[in-house]
């Protein structure tokens, strides 16, 4: 049988502690603690975190996992949530109720673009800024649209497709934290409930309907480009990370059930990531975290869930070998 230095071409170290970089399948010996050691990988996993305390579904969202926000939703609320990584607190309200609201930046500095006023109007287009205090309302976007996708911060925020009147739309535009321009670039395909991840120079459109999609597109600034198709498919789902290391998790499943499924890209190829505890959709609207440091919170299950998850994903860890 193999050895170790057949199989990894080195020999086993004798250090007196443990070294401060290791590359994954190294293994050495601790004289100090006595002990026979290596560098593995963690399995990646989502863990329950602590509920929001408005339950909702349509939100927009920004932030990371330990430094989250959730502004506004349905059934049509205006208030914003705040998450440190263990629990949600009471956020600032946003000025006007709605949901299916687009959201990007951070806990800080966050955007809230267009979404639904349900009963009227159904399509907005207002704009609202967080300062991590309060929310002020901006200049509106150009056309009144909602659930699409989103990516980028509050000064350089992207928004394409979603829902407008009398259909959906492939626009793309760019809000600079000033104004709102119609960038001309438009999406390959119109569609809704798609979401992004990324930046305003370098975004990621992925899913939508029909009724659920595989289509996944990305954006360097100037035009949308169809690139390898998620092997799952995808509508009203939730998003985090960038253009070459994103995450899309939950949403539909035909014919209209809750997901669980979730799916990493690298930029270039798509790989099965481990299954949410509770399948829900129209929860994040808008890139909550990394590829590696994902938040989900609250959704539709069929009814509205409070219910939060963190994904962590696999990461360098130093193990303790032994012979049991």
């Amino acid at each position: 049988m193999a050895d170790y230095p057949t199989i990894r071409g080195l020999r086993v170290k004798y250090l007196s502690a443990d070294p401060s970089t290791a590359t994954e399948g190294e293994v050495w010996y601790n004289s100090t603690s006595g002990t026979l050691k290596a560098t593995v990988l963690s399995t990646a996993a989502w863990a329950s975190g602590g509920a929001v305390t408005t339950a909702r579904y349509g939100s927009a969202a920004a932030g990371t996992q330990t430094a989250g926000l959730i502004a506004g939703g349905s059934l049509v609320v205006n208030n914003s949530e705040e998450y440190n990584g263990t629990g949600w607190t009471e956020g600032s309200n946003l000025n006007t109720a709605r949901m299916y609201v687009m959201g990007s930046g951070t806990q800080t500095s966050a955007l809230a673009s267009c979404g639904d006023q349900y009963p009227s109007p159904r399509f907005s287009d207002l704009t609202e800024e967080y300062n991590g205090a309060s929310w002020s309302v901006q200049n509106t976007a150009p056309v009144a649209t909602k659930d699409g996708g989103s990516c980028g911060t509050q000064g350089a925020t992207l928004i394409f497709g979603g829902q407008a009147s009398p259909g959906d739309t492939n626009a793309t535009h760019l809000y600079d934290g000033t104004n709102w321009t119609n960038t001309g670039n438009n999406l390959n395909t119109a569609r809704k409930s798609l979401r992004g991840a990324g930046t305003s120079t370098a975004a990621l459109a992925v899913g939508g309907p029909p009724s659920t999609s595989t289509a996944t597109e990305e954006y360097n600034g100037s035009s949308w480009t169809s690139v390898t198709a998620s092997p799952s498919a995808f509508g009203a789902q939730s998003s985090a990370g960038t253009q070459t290391a994103a995450l899309m998790f939950a949403g539909f499943t035909a014919p209209g059930g809750a997901s669980t499924t979730t799916r990493s890209y690298d930029g270039t190829n798509w790989a099965s990531a481990p299954n949410l505890g509770t399948g829900r959709y129209f929860a994040n609207l808008g890139p909550l975290g990394t590829a590696a440091a994902a938040l989900l919170a609250s959704g539709n299950t069929g009814s509205v869930t409070p219910a939060t998850e963190e994904f962590s994903g696999a990461v360098a860890e130093t193990q303790t070998l032994t012979t049991s």
